[in-house]
C-alpha cells in the first residue's frame, strides 16, 4: 500500500491555525507574572510546539503538571484566562486532585481543554514556538519522559495519536543511541500490544506538513529503534 498524505500537507489549516493562536494566548497568560510558575507543559502539545523537529499533530488540549491548589488554579488563572478575552468553565477536579477546565474563546466558539496534574515534574526549560514562529520559554518534562508517558497512552487508550507521536519521538528526534536499555524494553514490550487503534482518521486530519505513515510502518520502524 502506499503512503497516505494528508489534503493539507502544504501547511496548517485555518481551523488548526486559529487553535493554535488561542493554546498561545493560554500558554502566554500561564507562563505571565500573574500565571502558575512551575506549569510543566507535557502531552501532544508538549511534543508539538517544544522538541525538533515538531510531530506537526494539531491538538486541542494543553496539560500540565503544577504543584499549586486546584483552588489556586480556578482563581489566579481563571483571572488571566479572562483578561486576555476568554471565558473560563466547566471547571471540576478529580478526586486525584486533576485539575479540568474548559477554555473559550466566545467569539468563534473555539475551545481547548485544559488538564493539570497537581504533582511536581522533573521539568526542564525549553522554547515553545508559537503559530507565528516566535519562541518564549516554558518548562516541559524531558524527551525520554516524554517517551514513557507516550507508551504508557498507547497501551491504556489504544489511540494512533499515541502510536504517531511515539513514533515521531522515538525515530525522528531521539533515535536509538539517546535511548537506554530500561526505556527500549518499555517500548518493546508494550508494541505486540498495539492492534486495531481508535481515532486514526481523525488524528490523520489534524498532522499538517508531512506524510503519515500507515500503522504497520511506524510498528516495524519502532521495532527496529528499540532493537537489543
Amino acid at each position: 500500500m502506499p503512503v497516505i498524505t494528508i489534503d493539507n500537507s502544504r501547511g496548517i489549516s485555518s481551523v488548526q491555525r486559529k487553535i493554535a493562536g488561542m493554546q498561545d494566548g493560554i500558554i502566554g497568560a500561564i507562563y505571565g507574572p500573574k500565571g502558575i510558575g512551575d506549569f510543566t507543559l507535557h502531552g501532544g502539545l508538549g511534543i508539538e510546539r517544544t522538541v525538533r523537529p515538531s510531530s506537526n499533530r494539531s491538538t486541542g488540549d494543553i496539560d500540565g503538571y503544577s504543584k499549586t491548589e486546584p483552588g489556586d488554579i480556578r482563581q489566579v488563572l481563571g483571572r488571566s484566562i479572562r483578561n486576555i478575552g476568554f471565558s473560563f468553565s466547566n471547571f471540576r477536579v478529580t478526586s486525584r486532585n486533576t485539575t479540568y477546565a474548559t477554555i473559550r474563546d466566545d467569539a468563534s466558539g473555539i475551545a481547548v481543554k485544559l488538564e493539570i496534574i497537581q504533582k511536581a515534574a522533573n521539568g526542564r526549560l525549553a522554547e515553545y514556538v508559537t503559530v507565528e514562529g516566535n519562541t518564549t520559554d516554558v518548562l516541559t518534562i524531558t524527551l525520554q519522559d516524554m517517551v514513557y508517558e507516550k507508551t504508557a497512552a498507547l497501551l491504556d487508550r489504544k489511540e494512533f495519536r499515541d502510536l504517531y507521536d511515539l513514533h515521531h519521538l522515538v525515530c525522528k528526534v531521539l533515535g536509538a543511541e539517546d535511548i537506554d536499555d530500561r526505556l527500549k524494553e518499555v517500548v518493546r514490550k508494550a508494541l505486540p500490544e498495539v492492534k486495531d487503534l481508535l481515532h486514526e482518521e481523525s488524528t490523520r486530519a489534524k498532522i499538517y506538513g508531512r506524510k503519515v505513515l500507515l500503522r504497520e510502518e511506524m510498528i516495524n520502524e519502532l521495532e527496529k529503534a528499540v532493537r537489543n
